[in-house]
């Protein structure tokens, strides 16, 4: 697969997306490689309130985010087997073990910025501070964990994606912008599908819809969601993924403007394996620490342990795989839809 262009990209790499990129380093090293931080998304969630951090599995999307790796908040569709006796327990023990939301998430008002252009609007500094603090709140829950595992005290953590790749494969790796690419490779596909699926982004990082007509040499065309993976595609880039939600409605809108697209998916799975299993040791101490205080005996069914251990071991993140070690256990499935 050396020949292959394979394209990567998130709004928040350390969610997930680097690692991603590391396995696929490894993986296929003759092949052309791009990881892109997607910079023409909303910076935040839009509710509507002043800008801040949100906990837990509210939303179906989010832009700038932590997802902290081995809390036993998992998303509601993992768990749906458990009763609300677990629920009680769930939140017991996360009080217990100080443990954190699985999902930190920045939430606020409606915007038409894009990631690109929040740090030249008047709210960069406070989504800068905010954005570092999820991070540090990761941070501080996986060196807990790191001590309730035995781990040793790492002596570095990289907390930007560029110190990040280079730390893990010990080379310089670039990391580039959808935005760049897009000026780089402008958008192919306008005049096929309608240009209502395009954004119109400004040089001060601000978008609207497309309305078809002219744009100024200092504007760029960017596609919208269900567009992106067909530019993509067009362009001959074979995306890296471990899910898209949406393909469904990607294939749709190929087969009404552009059916002889093909669009090429190299599919990623995980089974990351820390080198002690922390919910295992998670449950243990908190049956411990229960007793002890309170003279009670807890039994915690292996079903939570085991949906905590899926989840996981299926979706490790950047600060997480750092911190912890273990294998990631990769699996590569290239289909072409």
């Amino acid at each position: 697969m050396s020949n292959l262009k394979i394209l990567l990209g998130d709004q928040s790499p350390f969610a997930g997306g680097l690692v991603r990129y590391l396995v696929v380093l490894k993986e296929f090293a003759g092949a052309e490689i791009i990881y892109n931080i997607h910079d023409t998304d909303a910076p935040w969630v839009a509710n509507g309130q002043s800008l801040s951090i949100c906990k837990g599995w509210k939303t179906n999307y989010w832009s700038t985010a932590s997802r902290v790796a081995w809390s036993w908040d998992i998303p509601p569709a993992e768990r749906t087997h458990w009763t609300p006796a677990d629920a009680n327990l769930l939140n017991s023990l996360m009080t217990s073990m100080n443990m954190p939301n699985g999902l930190l998430y920045l939430a606020g008002p409606q915007t038409n910025l894009t990631l690109s252009g929040i740090h030249q609007n008047v709210s960069g500094a406070l989504f800068t501070d905010l954005s570092a603090t999820m991070l540090k709140n990761e941070l501080a829950w996986l060196n807990s964990l790191r001590q309730k595992l035995g781990l040793s005290e790492k002596s570095y953590i990289a907390t930007q994606p560029e110190h990040w790749i280079q730390t893990m494969t010990g080379t310089e790796t670039p990391i580039s912008t959808t935005s760049e690419t897009f000026r780089k490779e402008p958008v192919s596909l306008i005049g096929r599908i309608p240009a209502l699926y395009y954004w119109k982004m400004s040089r001060d990082g601000t978008r609207e819809t497309w309305d078809g007509k002219s744009i100024d040499s200092s504007d760029l065309l960017v596609p919208k969601a269900h567009a992106l993976p067909l530019e993509d595609a067009y362009h001959g880039h074979t995306l890296a993924c471990t899910g898209m939600p949406y393909l469904s409605e990607v294939m749709k809108l190929r087969d009404l403007y552009c059916p002889k697209v093909k669009i090429k998916i190299l599919w990623i799975r995980f089974d990351w394996q820390p080198p002690v299993d922390p919910a295992i040791i998670i449950a243990q101490e908190y049956i411990a620490e229960r007793k002890l205080k309170r003279n009670k005996d807890i039994v915690i069914p292996e079903y939570m342990i085991e949906s905590v251990r899926k989840y996981w071991s299926q979706r490790p993140t950047a600060l997480g795989y750092q911190l912890l070690g273990g294998e990631l256990n990769p699996s590569f499935e290239l289909r072409v839809y």
